[in-house]
């Protein structure tokens, strides 16, 4: 009876709106849902980003030529830096082993130590400068999340999708405010320990690489275990919801139609009719809300595979110069770099996954 009075009062709500054509109708309900709000939340390289794109506001189109151009920009943009240090690091594993070659025994070994430290040098401080990317790019997605949290609930609502909005906001705002703390105070921090033992252990020779490995392996099934949580509770509560909010919504026209004498039937029209301009705005809205989240992650996460990527070579290269400390070291820089990719991607899901249940989620 609760979700049946909501029904008739949304409708008799969406009747106060004036006789508007279809796309000012549309544009009127975007601007009262408060999604401008949600796109000024964006910080300045996103909406240069998303401007790229063509998508800065709900009316205009995306074009894939537009964000092919984009995406290779921004590899361009970001290969200096990976290029020089895997320039840097290769020279560095050649003169180790020519260093290594010419003498015997303590003076090959002191070679490789100081290859090793030299490669820590040029490689360590890009791993931890992308550990605290992570962190701010987490920021960004929950202050975006927590301001398009309102205007998706209320969207989802009006269209008909009441349990569901009410489950979303739920949701969705606790995961906002768990990005922040689940990237920045607890992932971030476990792969700067693991990294620092990994190191260690590298250049002292003291055996911790079992320990490091357990900790690595702790934080990234911790990671996979959240992301699933929240995907799957998300996910299932969304598709039960929708089928109530959908049989709900079929007996408010029913009653609409049938029980008001005269005007039921028009009635009930005009209230279907606004609810597709409702859904109109939302999958819109949803849209745009899986691109932004593109825009948020795509910088860094290209940077963060360029990084893997140099790690991974120099790990090669140090095998083929024969430089142990070396090739471990920079092996143990490659899985940090790919849990920091990897804690992007599962960032990157959830925030889809945010904006996908609006885009996909039938109304009443």
């Amino acid at each position: 009876m609760a979700r049946l009075l909501c029904f008739v009062l949304i409708g008799f709500g969406l009747l106060a709106f004036p006789a508007l054509p279809a796309h000012a109708l549309e544009e009127q309900i975007a601007e009262k849902s408060g999604l401008p709000q949600a796109l000024e939340s964006l910080d300045k390289g996103t909406r240069t980003l998303l401007d790229q794109w063509g998508a800065d506001s709900l009316e205009e189109g995306v074009q894939g030529e537009k964000i092919f151009r984009s995406l290779c920009g921004l590899v361009q943009e970001k290969l200096t830096g990976p290029l020089k240090a895997c320039a840097a690091l290769i020279g560095i594993l050649v003169l180790s082993r020519i260093a290594g070659c010419m003498g015997e025994g303590e003076p090959s070994g002191a070679a490789t130590g100081i290859g090793c430290l030299a490669c820590g040098v040029v490689i360590a401080p890009h791993v931890l400068g992308l550990a605290a990317q992570c962190g701010a790019v987490a920021e960004s997605a929950s202050a975006f999340l927590l301001a398009s949290v309102p205007a998706y609930a209320a969207l989802l609502t009006v269209s008909g999708s009441v349990a569901a909005g009410g489950s979303y906001s739920f949701l969705t705002l606790g995961a906002g405010n768990l990005l922040p703390l689940l990237a920045s105070g607890l992932l971030m921090p476990l792969l700067r320990v693991f990294l620092a033992l990994s190191l260690s252990a590298c250049v002292s020779g003291v055996k911790m690489q079992k320990l490091a490995s357990s900790l690595y392996s702790f934080t990234k099934w911790l990671l996979l275990a959240a992301v699933t949580l929240f995907s799957g509770i998300l996910s299932v509560q969304t598709i039960l919801n929708t089928q109530m909010d959908a049989a709900a919504s079929k007996t408010v026209k029913l009653i609409t139609s049938s029980a008001i004498p005269i005007v039921g039937g028009a009635l009930g029209d005009a209230l279907g009719a606004i609810q597709s301009s409702v859904q109109v705005v939302r999958s819109g809205a949803g849209a745009f809300g899986m691109l932004a989240a593109l825009c948020i992650f795509a910088p860094v996460l290209i940077e963060t595979a360029l990084w893997a990527g140099v790690c991974t070579l120099g790990q090669v290269a140090a095998d083929l110069c024969d430089v142990p400390p070396a090739s471990a070291m920079l092996g143990a820089c490659a899985s940090a770099v790919k849990l920091v990719l990897a804690v992007l991607c599962s960032l990157c899901v959830v925030c889809l996954t945010c904006a996908g249940v609006v885009l996909f989620a039938k109304g009443g």
